[in-house]
C-alpha cells in the first residue's frame, strides 16, 4: 500500500511539473516564433541596407583615390621627362 502511494504522489508530482508546458498554448507559441522571424528579417534588413550605404560611399572616394594615383603618375613622368631633357637626352 505504501508502495502504490508513493508512486501515485510521484506520478502526480511529474503530472503537477509537466502541466504548465501543457498548458501553454500552442497559438502564442506561434506568435513568438513570427515574432522572431520578424526580428531576424528587420536585423537582415537592416544589415543588408547598411552594408548598400557603406558601398555607395566608399565608391566616390575608390574613384577619387584612382584620380589622385593617375595625376600623381602624371607627374611623376613630367618630372621624368624635365630630368631627361636637362640631363641632355641619351648621351
Amino acid at each position: 500500500m505504501k508502495k502504490l502511494l508513493t508512486s501515485f504522489i510521484l506520478l502526480m508530482a511529474v503530472c503537477l511539473m509537466f502541466q504548465p508546458v501543457m498548458a501553454v498554448d500552442q497559438s502564442s507559441l506561434k506568435d513568438v516564433k513570427n515574432t522572431a522571424d520578424q526580428a531576424i528579417q528587420n536585423a537582415s534588413k537592416a544589415t543588408n541596407d547598411t552594408a548598400q550605404d557603406v558601398q555607395n560611399t566608399l565608391g566616390p572616394i575608390q574613384d577619387i583615390l584612382n584620380t589622385i594615383s593617375s595625376i600623381l603618375q602624371q607627374i611623376q613622368q613630367i618630372f621624368q621627362s624635365i630630368s631627361y631633357i636637362m640631363g641632355g637626352g641619351n648621351q
